[in-house]
């Protein structure tokens, strides 16, 4: 009786349940468990026809939920021990029945406005086909009602609100979810479900995520914080830390901006000291002048040991820099020198060899008068000629050493004005961006010392004894679009809200 139970609760899914007229029922016949094997068998090569085809998970199961139902509802109905006459009417009667078997809904608990649903939230929706299919023993003349539930796993899943405040859901296309609740939606769904696909269903909305309660302004903590239902303005602002009523936001600024403004002012003081330095570089000064101007600043006041420590470093960095261009400038012209002194050297040389091959040419031109009278010999005549060539070739040797050396020359000489020219043209590109760099440090000073003036005056205030007035504002999205709205500490939040905190300082009178 178990084995025959186990086998009857495999084939008709989650939910099946058995549903008696007569006590002390019996068990299925064997022609019945040999009904339940055929259908194990179909429902078996149906899933290896899918597999084999490439079906994806979500067509394979609805095609072998389609499939078992057809086929379970044509067994019954062919069934030899169903009497003839309920055999002919059997597919309607089940049709019948099962319209009538439907899941209980699910109850839910009544919800207030925080949990309604609106855009950005995360619903995960699952849906369950209900089936109902009756089944006869006759030895037994009862009847016996099964319920078969069958997943959707082709309409089940995650899905989020968009902007517009509605879900697409396949099959059953875009439904405008914002502003229900989630037991309206499961009855909206049902519905929907019930119109398209032509079948009763069982349908489960659960959220999943909602957006977060954002917290801005005089508070010590603001930032995002997990929405939570039924939350309200107070546990928003205890998550933020609470209101900051002593004001500590301002002292900490106050401070911040204190600090920043001496250390720009310390860089505006080396941009100035820089700036003198560079014109001392520039005009060639025997030192580095800072004006009264310089020294009278405001920010000077007991720092002028400060102030002579930064000349004294200008001073040791221009010397520096002179000591390098001088070294830079010396080796140029070094080099000029050298090249020069090689052209000069090739040039003597040139001459030198243009006398000798004169004097060469001359004595030959001699011995060719001699050597006609028989005087001297051919042999003789014939080495002053070869003499001659190669007095020849070697000033053209000369000829080309003079030209390399006259070009290593003119590199030389383009080299040491190069330096000549780079050193007044850098220091004045750099006098151009330090003067840059000092009127933002000018604009940035005058800011600072407002906002610094400011934060004083108010905390000057506070000391005094002051009251603290807070004003809460909240920034709603709705279908009309943003909506802001005075809020107090008992407001329910709805997710994606933005609780604005004002704290205003009154002085006490």
């Amino acid at each position: 009786m178990l084995q025959r139970q186990r086998i009857s609760d495999s084939l008709l899914g989650l939910g099946g349940r058995r549903v008696s007229r007569a006590a002390g029922e019996r068990g299925p016949s064997r022609a019945l468990r040999l009904s339940l094997g055929l259908l194990l068998l179909l429902s078996l090569v149906l899933v290896g026809l899918g597999i084999a085809r490439g079906l994806s998970p979500f067509r394979l199961a609805n095609a072998l939920q389609q499939t078992v139902s057809e086929t379970w509802t044509r067994l019954l109905a062919a069934t030899p021990w169903a009497p003839a006459a309920r055999q002919s009417a059997g597919a309607n009667a089940v049709r019948e029945r099962a319209v009538a078997v439907t899941q209980a809904p699910l109850v839910v608990s009544k919800v207030g406005e925080a949990d309604v649903l609106t855009y950005g939230d995360r619903l995960k929706i699952t849906f369950f086909e209900s089936l109902g299919v009756a089944v006869d023993d006759s030895s037994a003349n009862a009847d016996h009602l099964v319920a078969a539930v069958f997943p959707r796993m082709d309409l089940s899943g995650d899905y989020e609100v968009d902007e517009g405040g509605g879900v697409n859901i396949p099959k059953l296309g875009r439904l405008a979810v914002a502003g229900q609740d989630v037991a309206a939606l499961q009855a909206g769904l049902a519905a929907a479900f019930e119109r398209v696909i032509g079948r009763k269903s069982d349908v489960h909305v659960a959220i999943v995520e909602r957006q977060p309660i954002y917290v801005l302004g005089t508070v010590r903590n603001a930032g995002s914080f997990k929405f939570a239902p039924g939350m309200t303005v107070l546990q928003a602002l205890a998550d933020a830390g609470g209101i900051d009523f002593g004001d500590t936001s301002r002292a900490i600024e106050n401070t911040r901006e204190t600090e920043r403004l001496r250390q720009t002012e310390d860089k505006l003081d080396r941009l100035l000291v820089k700036q003198a330095m560079l014109i001392a570089r520039r005009d060639n000064s025997a030192g580095i002048v800072v004006t009264e101007s310089i020294r009278s600043r405001p920010s000077r006041t007991n720092r002028a040991d400060r102030l002579d420590a930064l000349i004294t470093g200008a001073t040791a960095t221009l010397r520096a820099a002179r000591e390098n261009y001088q070294e830079q400038l010396s080796l140029a012209r070094r080099q000029v020198e050298v090249a020069r002194t090689e052209v000069d050297a090739q040039a003597i040389r040139a001459n030198q060899l243009k006398d000798l091959l004169a004097k060469k040419q001359e004595r030959f031109h001699g011995l060719e008068g001699i050597a006609a009278n028989g005087s001297v010999s051919r042999y003789k005549l014939s080495d002053m000629s070869v003499d001659i060539a190669e007095l020849v070739a070697r000033q053209e040797d000369v000829r080309v050493a003079s030209a390399q050396a006259e070009r290593r020359l003119v590199e030389a000489q383009i080299a040491a004005a190069r330096v000549e020219r780079e050193y007044p043209a850098e220091t004045e590109k750099e006098l151009a961006a330090t003067q840059e760099e000092i009127d933002d440090c000018s604009r940035a000073i005058t800011s600072m010392r407002a906002v610094t003036q400011i934060l004083g005056n108010s905390l000057s205030k506070v000391s005094s004894g002051p009251t603290s007035v807070q004003s809460l504002m909240i920034t709603r999205r709705a279908a009309a679009g943003l909506t802001i709205f005075a809020a107090a500490d008992t407001t329910v939040l709805l997710p994606g809200d933005v609780v604005q905190v004002n704290s205003t300082i009154v002085p006490k009178r």
